[in-house]
């Protein structure tokens, strides 16, 4: 009536969005990134020939991952957003704070070259040093751009008020800098006894490179973009003031002229 084979089987039929579906899970080597293990398994899937009807895709962690990313790059466009609206109301202004702004800029440039150079993924724990980043670049603009409005207050013209606060500041912000890089370093180097993710964890390094990369080429952008913008938002700003003086002047001399002409109409003519 029947034969008999014994042969290994499926112990479970798994079904993802109504489709069978087989799940392949591996663990991630020492200093493996989700980024890396997606590049090495991506073009061997590729070249897998499958059945008609088969597909493949990443899972839930993969995706996870990429929601994770998006949602850091949000959290840091809001970050940007609300540190601007706190120098506005500092500096009572809303072009001062843009020069200040980019330095942010440059600093994430900074960190992006550095970790290139240094052959590091930019991972979640790189967009944690990307956040930790913008708080920590915008003090050195503060500084700066606070003492020249100082200066100027006192009296001193602006292009010797830059000056000025530049050398004023230079030895603050190389000395925070080099003491944040150093403190840095051992977190840098990604051995598995400092984070390296050896043992399962994460894998703490690449903040630590996104945040000495950025600060290192923000401190010297600091002392030399950051002036120049100030001196482009300046004029910006002299200009519209200009602009406004002579619009109201304008407006002011049209009514005056205007009172005259509208008494001579309503009023009879005086006999002469």
């Amino acid at each position: 009536m029947a034969d008999f084979v014994v042969r290994p089987s499926d112990r479970e039929i798994k079904r993802i969005n109504r489709l069978t579906t087989v799940v392949v899970t591996a663990n991630l080597a020492k200093g493996t990134t989700l980024d890396d293990a997606k590049k090495w398994v991506e073009p061997v899937m590729n070249d897998f020939p499958l059945p008609p009807g088969y597909s493949w895709k990443f899972g839930r962690g993969f995706e996870e991952n990429d929601k994770a990313m998006q949602t850091m790059m949000q959290n840091l466009l809001l970050a940007v957003v609300l540190i601007f609206l706190v120098m506005a109301s500092l500096f009572e202004s809303t072009l001062y704070p843009l020069s200040i702004i980019t330095s942010i800029l440059f600093a994430i440039v900074g960190a992006i070259w550095f970790l290139t150079l240094t052959g590091t993924t930019i991972t979640m724990m790189a967009m944690i040093g990307f956040m930790i980043l913008v708080g920590v670049v915008v003090n050195i603009g503060i500084v700066l751009v606070a003492h020249v409005i100082d200066l100027r207050e006192s009296g001193m013209p602006r292009d010797q008020a830059i000056l000025q606060a530049g050398r004023d500041r230079l030895r603050p912000i190389m000395m925070t800098t080099l003491t944040t890089l150093l403190a840095m370093l051992p977190l840098a180097i990604g051995d598995a006894t400092v984070g390296g993710g050896g043992d399962g964890g994460p894998a703490y390094y690449p903040m630590a490179r996104a945040i000495m990369g950025g600060l290192a080429f923000s401190a010297v952008i600091s002392l030399l973009i950051v002036p120049m913008f100030y001196v482009w938002f300046d004029e910006l700003n002299t200009w519209r003031r200009r602009v406004f003086a002579g619009s109201a002047a304008r407006s002011a001399a049209g009514e005056t002229i205007a009172e005259p002409l509208d008494g001579a109409a309503g009023s009879p003519a005086s006999p002469t």
